[in-house]
Order: structure tokens, then C-alpha cells, then sequence
């Protein structure tokens, strides 16, 4: 599947991971612990942008499921580790 990142945006995915340690923000059911990707907090498709502040590292199994949601219950929380 190709990537919708651009450049800038890459290099920014790359330091959310980085300053999490690579550790899984979001903490749902099935959560790996280990983050491979970045989830919009605010989703894109509802007008969300690649900031820092609107992004959170996220394993796979956390972030596929949640998809465009903007439901606050929807794993919204940080979980204790």
C-alpha cells in the first residue's frame, strides 16, 4: 500500500515514534506495546493535520481498528503501562 506522508511528514512520524520510545500510546485491547505506526488523533479525513500535537505512536493492532473514528471512548484514552 503506498504512503500518504509526505516527506516532512515522514521525518516527522519518525520523531513521534522516537520520543515514545517506540511504545504504543493508545493501550486497547490486543495492544502489542510496540509502536509501528502513527495515529492521527484528530483523523485526516475529518480535517486533521500531521502536527506533533495531533499525533500519538500506535501499535498495529490499535491503530487499524480505530480507522477515521472521532468517538472519545474509541481507545481514546492512554492506558497505564
Amino acid at each position: 500500500m503506498p504512503r500518504h506522508w509526505t516527506y516532512s511528514e515522514e521525518r516527522l512520524r519518525a520523531d513521534v515514534l522516537r520520543a515514545a520510545n517506540y511504545q504504543c500510546a493508545i493501550r486497547g485491547p490486543g495492544c502489542t506495546g510496540t509502536a509501528t505506526e502513527v495515529d492521527h488523533i484528530h483523523p485526516k479525513a475529518w480535517g486533521g493535520l500531521a502536527t506533533r500535537a495531533n499525533l500519538r505512536a500506535a501499535c498495529r493492532t490499535c491503530n487499524r481498528p480505530k480507522g477515521a473514528r472521532t468517538d472519545p471512548g474509541f481507545f481514546s484514552e492512554q492506558r497505564p503501562r
